[in-house]
């Protein structure tokens, strides 16, 4: 046993001294990046199409048969104004957590937390070899010290990892779909004084219904877009993470909640040390 756990701090050396520096740094710039400049991306779509909601709902037509206009006009723009609005608060949400991830992982590439996990697993390992120490409470606080320190320095990589490939798996052809479908919607109207000047041509009734039958439906299909993609960003960059370090507080508090019976621990990992 003490032969098997003597490998067990080597390996914790060994993995500890491979992903180093230069690990965090390139897995920040592949991963958290990438998601970053989609969740950035698609929040600059979202705003585009609030403002020219805005500018359609500033259009005035002076005809008598237009009566009513501004009101039909604003029971289809209002709804989609509001997710947009509801969209924003969700890339807040998901910038935060984009933030947060970005964070653990500076910290966990810092030289402070290499060098910490160094010290701990040799600390250990002396221990270990050590017959008083290797039983005592002293030698129970270090191990799970240097366990809390491991999660801290690799749970960014691991639940970041996790959402990335449960993102490509199951929500990256949506993603890639709705994009591409709000873009096309942003062509047809990102000319805004066309949209002015094609709302003011108006001349007859007929005429308004095609243009409010077209703008309702497009509207309704970039909301569903709009829906896809605040499902896609809080499963990937909120739900998942949180559920991720809700498990990753079950296990450490686990961990120390052992701190109450501290011989348990002995029994459970030392206990044939001393064999």
């Amino acid at each position: 046993m003490r032969i098997f756990l003597s490998v067990v701090f080597a390996l914790i050396i060994g993995i500890n001294f491979y992903f180093g520096t230069q690990f965090f740094s390139d897995f920040e710039a592949h991963y958290n990046n990438e998601i970053f400049h989609n969740a950035v991306a698609s929040f600059a779509l979202a705003k585009v199409f609030n403002a020219i909601i805005s500018v359609l709902q500033s259009v005035e037509i002076s005809a008598s048969f237009f009566v009513g206009f501004n009101v039909q006009i604003g029971e289809i723009l209002d709804p989609l104004n509001d997710l947009i609005e509801r969209f924003s608060w969700v890339m807040l949400f998901a910038s935060v957590s984009l933030g947060v991830q970005k964070l653990l992982l500076i910290f966990g590439k810092s030289v402070v937390m290499q060098g910490l996990v160094f010290l701990l697993s040799g600390v250990g390992l002396v221990m270990l070899w050590v017959k008083q120490m290797a039983s005592s409470r002293v030698f129970s606080l270090v191990f799970k010290v240097l366990v809390l320190l491991l999660v801290m320095r690799f749970e960014a990589v691991v639940f970041s990892y996790g959402s990335e490939q449960f993102y490509q798996h199951f929500y990256a052809k949506t993603y890639t779909k709705s994009m591409e479908d709000i873009r096309h919607l942003k062509n047809q109207y990102q000319n805004i004084e066309q949209q002015r000047a094609e709302l003011q041509s108006l001349k007859s009734q007929s005429q308004l219904n095609r243009f409010l039958t077209k703008l309702e439906h497009n509207m309704e299909h970039l909301s569903q877009k709009i829906v896809n993609l605040i499902t896609v960003f809080v499963v990937t960059t909120v739900l998942f993470p949180l559920l991720f370090l809700y498990f990753t507080y079950l296990f450490v508090r686990f961990i120390f909640k052992i701190e109450g019976n501290d011989a348990r621990i002995t029994q459970i990992i030392f206990q044939k040390v001393k064999q």
